[in-house]
């Protein structure tokens, strides 16, 4: 006559959702493969946009650095005119 174990009985319904799991499983991590590939591009474009800032801020930087120097080589150059003047008038 028939299959008397339950087990058999039950056991096509649980292959097909153990198939279904897996194929779910194998399209989440197609999925997640091409998000992980959009992720290192946009990882990438934000590097380098990151580095074209730091190089725009070294270079404010050195700007700013050569400004003050100028500045302070002019005050200097001040002083000894000064001091200069002073002695030639003494």
């Amino acid at each position: 006559a028939g299959i008397q174990d339950p087990s058999h009985f039950a056991y096509p319904t649980y292959a097909k959702a153990a198939i279904q799991r897996r194929e779910n499983i194998v399209r989440s991590i197609e999925e997640l493969k091409g998000q992980l590939e959009d992720a290192k591009g946009h990882l990438a474009d934000a590097f380098e946009e990151l580095k074209k800032v730091e190089l725009l801020d070294e270079r404010d930087q050195a700007r700013e650095r050569a400004e003050e120097n100028a500045r302070e080589q002019a005050e200097l150059d001040g002083i000894g005119l000064m001091r200069s003047r002073m002695t030639a008038i003494a």
